[in-house]
């Protein structure tokens, strides 16, 4: 007897990124499958819902991926863009101006302001090593919430004869009484 309840968490840490994937199953007359994974992930969804779909058949699967990079600012690009600095520059002089007062503007002052500076997003892939990584740490989650919802029915299994023999006692206990 497996109960519909279950959890599996998985855990790597590369040299360029760390991957968590958790799963959390909950009781429900039908599958119903929940995929939370960052947009870099997006391509591998309905691969990852049928690796779920041929575990589970029925309740409320959520599977959570979450994805950190190690080294964040390694590969990522940034540029300013200047018309957006010289409008705030120019709003905060009018300001200043305005109120008499001194404008003390500073170059990180401007750089907070939005769209002054942009992280530029380069569409990438996800790896092939990457992706059997994933798969890896899928299962491996899959497998430990599958033994949780293992061990979470046999400990209902246990109480379900428990109260079975108790009803069974009664029972007899009313039949006899019924009888006399």
């Amino acid at each position: 007897m497996k109960s519909m309840t279950g959890y599996g968490i998985s855990r790597l840490k590369s040299n360029d990124y760390c991957i968590e994937v958790i799963i959390q199953a909950y009781n429900g007359k039908h599958l119903e499958v929940r995929v939370q994974a960052p947009p870099f992930y997006a391509s591998l969804e309905g691969e990852l819902r049928k690796e779920l779909q041929s575990q589970f058949n029925r309740g409320s699967v959520h599977l959570s991926i979450n994805r950190s990079p190690l080294w964040p600012l390694r590969k990522t690009k940034l540029q300013w863009n200047k018309q957006q600095a010289l409008k705030w520059k120019t709003i905060y002089n009018k300001m200043a101006s305005s109120l008499k007062m001194k404008n003390e503007l500073s170059i990180l002052d401007l750089a907070q302001q939005p769209g002054v500076l942009e992280i530029i997003s380069q569409p990438s892939l996800v790896s092939v090593k990457e992706k059997k990584e994933l798969k890896l740490l899928l299962h491996k989650a899959m497998e430990l919430c599958t033994k949780e919802r293992i061990r979470e029915g046999r400990v209902l299994k246990r109480e379900f004869q428990k109260y079975l023999k108790s009803i069974s006692l009664c029972l007899r206990k009313i039949k006899s009484h019924a009888v006399q």
